[in-house]
């Protein structure tokens, strides 16, 4: 459902202990002090997603047995209520403080492809050419118990055999085969689902929600793109054993696009760059796509601030739509990283776009297909 805007808003905010399934276990929300959930697409560690609570009391929660569950409901005046979770954490070794008069703790989470990630094979583990990529998967998640994902459907199978040594993780495993398909790496929504899914156009892909003044608290600042990541021509290849490389390059020609090889007339290239874990030419196609959705959207990074919002989302794009001395900032924009606030307090979201397509002359309508999230 799209953000109400307006008036006055009352935020309950419960933060629940869990269990790796989602069940609730106890409401420690008495004992928040202050707290957030972020998300960041360029974090390492293959868990992009954390939180962090500062609880006035000690020994609460067990570190790697323990799971937390935050949930937000917005109570507009206009009647509208929205209630999200947001996400699903495992709790992680945190520190405390003492004093002669209180105690205090500061719990960080991860989100549930830390699950895999420390999760490692203790012998060689053996996949069939001709098994499944989305049944191989789903085996790898059932054997931990993690049973909310949602994978679209496919005939894709491995093609060839793929063995891993001891001491590989269940995450690097899953996270090699999507590559290998031209996939994300799998990642989890804010309702604890874990996902991945093809790589998709950005630029065109639908935006999930519209931001005008109407929604911005601040506009805090404007980057200036790193030069370097910059690109609007992407050469992939891959080797093939006894044969001819395969090559695929992704350009951005269109005359409509400011930062085009036409726009601009000039061609910024990044590579060749060697692709060793890609399927096929389908596959290296998708992944050069992505390649140049990411390079190009270095041409404008903004950050900002919003009125309180728990359904952010991820690996998709939004809409700026923006009037006066800040109209040529609008676009459409890939979403890089947000973070939200927990409590009343602080319920506020901070926002991290990097642009992938102008509005200019109609060529791209603010808000065309936007989804009803």
């Amino acid at each position: 459902m799209a953000q109400p805007i307006g008036g006055t808003v009352t935020i309950d905010a419960r933060l629940w202990v869990a269990d790796r399934s989602g069940n609730l276990v106890r409401d420690i929300t008495s004992y928040v002090e202050s707290g957030y959930v972020d998300w960041d697409s360029d974090r390492s560690g293959g868990s992009p997603m954390g939180c962090e609570f500062v609880l006035s009391k000690t020994n609460l929660v067990t570190p790697w047995k323990d799971y937390l569950i935050p949930f937000q409901t917005l109570t507009y005046d206009s009647g509208v209520t929205v209630r999200a979770q947001m996400g699903h954490f495992m709790v992680m070794p945190h520190g405390e403080t003492h004093s002669a008069i209180d105690e205090r703790s500061t719990v960080s989470g991860r989100d549930l492809t830390a699950v895999l990630a420390i999760s490692k094979y203790l012998d060689r583990e053996n996949f069939s050419a001709a098994a499944n990529l989305v049944t191989v998967q789903t085996g790898i998640l059932s054997e931990l118990s993690l049973a909310k994902y949602n994978f679209p459907t496919t005939t894709k199978t491995l093609g060839a055999a793929k063995s891993f040594g001891i001491g590989t993780s269940r995450l690097q495993v899953m996270n090699h085969f999507f590559h290998r398909f031209g996939w994300y790496r799998l990642y989890m929504e804010l309702d604890g689902t874990l996902r991945s899914l093809p790589y998709r156009k950005l630029s065109t892909s639908q935006p999930s929600k519209m931001y005008t003044e109407d929604h911005l608290v601040d506009l805090l600042e404007v980057d200036t793109p790193p030069t370097d990541k910059f690109a609007n021509v992407i050469i992939l290849q891959k080797e093939i054993e006894g044969g001819d490389s395969i090559q695929s390059i992704a350009r951005e020609d269109s005359p409509t696009v400011p930062w085009s090889t036409v726009s601009l007339g000039v061609e910024i290239v990044r590579g060749p760059e060697s692709v060793s874990d890609v399927e096929d030419q389908t596959a290296l196609d998708l992944l050069a796509q992505s390649e140049l959705d990411n390079a190009a959207a270095y041409e404008k990074i903004i950050k900002l601030r919003t009125l309180p919002d728990p359904n952010q989302e991820i690996y998709r794009t939004v809409d700026l739509y923006l009037t006066g001395d800040k109209d040529h900032l609008n676009g459409r924009y890939r979403v890089a990283a947000w973070r939200i606030g927990f409590t009343p307090d602080d319920a506020l979201v901070d926002l991290t776009l990097s642009r992938v397509a102008r509005f200019i002359d109609n060529s791209l309508v603010p808000g065309q297909g936007l989804l009803d999230v």
